[in-house]
């Protein structure tokens, strides 16, 4: 059990900031789930799979609250950044032809050496730039991931010294933003 108790505030969007309170309560830390992002579908159009050779999946939002549009990409190989996106791609009924362990450039480059020359990058609305190297990269955003109101909670949280754990860059940009006056 820890002995430190100032509290560690997850902002990471459900579901994802669930499982992260659960862990880090297991680890006997003072956890507390203040999302400050939502994450929501959006309507996109589903290109003919014929075209890619591979579906590039770095988050498992993708999957999640990718839709029906899915089904119709299933004959593609996935390349999931991490052990989470390649879950979601497994139990979305893909079959997982690589898992990277380090980012989305790493793993582009793992799959141009394996002769991947076409790939279709289901995303977030907001992504980080990836270049497809040698392989042509069609970024198509699937979801939103959208700022909300802080809970009830959140002033009470940060009156005191706290652990924040940040996902994102754009998270890091909020919490400057809501906490502005009381940095330092």
């Amino acid at each position: 059990m820890s002995k430190d108790r100032r509290p560690l505030l997850i902002l990471r969007p459900n579901p994802v900031a669930q499982r992260s309170l659960y862990h880090a309560a297991a680890l006997g830390l003072n956890a507390h789930s203040l999302p400050l992002f939502a994450a929501r579908a959006i309507a996109w159009a589903v290109p003919d799979p014929s075209t890619y050779d591979a579906l590039l999946i770095t988050s498992a939002q993708s999957l999640r609250l990718g839709g029906a549009g899915l089904r119709q990409l299933l004959s593609l190989p996935v390349y999931a950044v991490g052990a989470a996106s390649a879950a979601a791609a497994t139990k979305a009924g893909f079959e997982v032809a690589g898992v990277g362990n380090s980012d989305g450039k790493s793993l582009i480059a793992d799959m141009q050496a394996q002769g991947i020359r076409s790939i279709l990058w289901l995303t977030g609305r907001e992504n980080s730039a990836l270049d497809g190297g040698t392989a042509a990269l069609q970024v198509l955003p699937c979801y939103a991931v959208d700022r909300i109101t802080p809970s009830d909670a959140w002033q009470q949280l940060i009156r005191e010294p706290a652990v924040i754990m940040v996902h994102s860059t754009r998270a890091a940009q909020y919490l400057a933003e809501l906490i502005a006056d009381a940095r330092g």
